[in-house]
């Protein structure tokens, strides 16, 4: 199977993989889907390859360093009067300080009103829209 790959010049060096790069990634593929993401950092480590998980957004937000790196932050929507919620803070640090998230992040339509006011539409064409259902204003923001 695999080991004969590696006599096979189309992969014997890197331009020669990126010339065959369809196949080559074609290959890869099926072997990756041979086993799971956790057999497969257990081979890879125990043969010496650098290697980490890609996480899903569940596992991301649930991992350690995410909540230890203050990545994620907690809010309640006082709209909805819902149990906490989470929300990603800033990615970047300042002088090792991370900036202070000020609000929550808007509802869906939140702000699509301002946004086309700022883009010249009036108050009759924006009415429109949001009777047409392209634009939404959450529950309680009409007219706010």
């Amino acid at each position: 199977g695999i080991e004969k790959l590696t006599d096979d010049p189309r992969f014997q060096t890197n331009a020669n993989r990126v010339e065959n790069r369809q196949e080559t990634v074609s290959i890869v593929r099926g072997l990756l889907l041979e086993k799971g993401r956790d057999a497969w950092l257990e081979t890879l480590n125990a043969a010496g390859i650098p290697c980490s998980p890609v996480h899903s957004l569940g596992e991301a937000s649930a991992h350690p360093h995410t909540g230890q790196s203050g990545m994620v932050f907690e809010y309640t929507d006082t709209n909805t009067g819902s149990e906490p919620l989470k929300g990603v803070a800033y990615p970047l640090k300042f002088d090792g300080r991370r900036p202070a998230v000020e609000r929550r992040p808007p509802r869906l339509g939140e702000h699509s009103r301002e946004v086309l006011e700022e883009l010249g539409f009036g108050p009759e064409e924006l009415d429109g829209f949001e009777t047409s259902g392209v634009i939404h204003q959450p529950i309680g923001e009409h007219g706010s």
